[in-house]
């Protein structure tokens, strides 16, 4: 319902308050309160869910990476949650460098206003040393690779059949990153 009434990749389509909101009123019960209830009880069981696959083999992967890379999150996701994600992921924010969502940036990914930003933010690496992983092709991976940047695609958090592209590198989990870029 939000999704369907904004437009095309509006920022605002990940704000999980307009669904709750939404939710309440066509069930003829919102109110301040018991939105924010439902949002409390959605931030804790994402928080839970985290818990339960995060491991320390992850982070160990993440570390490895972070000794030879700077490391940045470039999301379409909103920052709220993205924060709740990393309080779990990297609670001291020792992993990631920058983290960057399409609500900062005002469009989502695929624009590549997106990416200009991260680059700018990152002071204008040269595209050859910039790496997109990622799990969507239109998102990550296409408008990155037009950049010339390195594009690695993982099947890790994708249900579906994934077609591969000649230009990137294929992966099913992100615990093989360490192996495609020799650390």
């Amino acid at each position: 319902d939000v999704k369907e009434q904004l437009p095309p990749r509006h920022v605002g389509a990940r704000n999980r308050l307009l669904y709750w909101k939404r939710l309440l009123e066509n069930e003829n019960s919102f109110s301040a309160v018991r939105n924010l209830e439902i949002m409390a009880k959605y931030e804790q069981a994402l928080v839970s869910e985290i818990r339960l696959v995060w491991t320390e083999q992850r982070a160990q992967v993440l570390r490895q990476l972070k000794a030879h890379f700077r490391l940045c999150i470039l999301t379409n996701e909103n920052l709220r949650t993205q924060l709740l994600k990393l309080s779990v992921i990297d609670p001291q924010g020792d992993l990631f460098d920058l983290v960057l969502t399409s609500e900062e940036a005002g469009v989502e990914k695929p624009d590549p206003h997106i990416f200009a930003l991260l680059s700018q933010r990152l002071g204008n690496p040269s595209a050859r040393d910039m790496s997109m992983v990622g799990d969507q092709q239109e998102d990550d991976l296409v408008p990155a690779g037009n950049l010339g940047w390195k594009t690695v695609r993982t099947r890790e958090f994708v249900n579906s059949t994934v077609t591969h592209n000649a230009q990137e590198v294929l992966i099913d989990q992100l615990d093989q990153l360490p192996y495609i870029f020799k650390v």
